[in-house]
């Protein structure tokens, strides 16, 4: 399966590909959570882990590569390229991952959306982010302008291994670079399947006011300023 020319335009951005096209090799499910590995022309290989919420199309995706972990993500109906320069964090538990988007794009013909920002480049980090997103019981995305993305964690837990998995073959194909902890290979993980599915409407990060489903924000972290409204 090819990737979809929107999310090339990511990848390029990103330097996750060096060519317009790339391959995914294999994908495997798990729950809300989706774990892919993808080739590039030469031997650039990648992972991702993503999720989409069905009603909305949103989608959250953390992209894995010898250069770092990076946050996508895409909507529908959504100015998302208006993000690129603003700050954000993805909130794991009591711990905020700061994130600057570098890449926005909108597609004016599809009305689609997209940002992306690395999350950490530091092997350590990666890992860390890694496992404990994995086992969290609450994520959310919060963005500068105070909205927030609750993201479902059904399916994070029994995915840890398929990470593991990807990030080996990944690290095969490219010839070394990053690698899991063996810890991190967790196949007798049970699916904690009693998180819930956040709500399905979603918040516009970009818009001044709030979205059709507001959800109650809280404290925003650190040098993400006060939410609005």
């Amino acid at each position: 399966m090819r990737l979809r020319g929107w999310l090339v335009g990511l990848v390029l951005g990103l330097g996750l590909a060096p060519a317009a096209e790339a391959n995914q090799i294999w994908s495997r499910v798990s729950g809300q959570w989706t774990v892919k590995l993808f080739q590039a022309q030469g031997d650039r290989a990648w992972c991702s882990w993503d999720t989409r919420f069905q009603t909305s199309r949103r989608t959250v995706s953390f992209m894995l590569n010898n250069r770092g972990l990076h946050l996508f993500i895409g909507a529908p109906d959504m100015r998302l390229d208006r993000l690129r320069g603003q700050r954000a964090a993805v909130v794991v538990g009591g711990q905020a991952y700061p994130v600057t988007f570098t890449f926005g794009d909108f597609n004016a013909r599809t009305n689609l959306g997209g940002a992306a920002g690395v999350i950490t480049a530091e092997s350590r980090a990666m890992r860390g982010f890694i496992e404990a997103f994995a086992r969290a019981t609450s994520a959310e995305i919060r963005f500068a302008s105070g909205v927030n993305w609750a993201v479902g964690l059904r399916g994070t837990r029994a995915s840890l291994a398929h990470m593991a998995a990807c990030v080996s073959e990944m690290r095969q194909r490219n010839g070394g670079g990053f690698d899991m902890d063996p810890s991190a290979r967790d196949p007798g993980a049970l699916d904690p399947s009693a998180r819930p599915v956040p709500p399905g409407g979603g918040l516009d990060p970009t818009a001044p006011g709030p979205g059709p489903d507001p959800v109650p924000a809280p404290r925003p972290a650190p040098g993400l300023g006060q939410p609005k409204g």
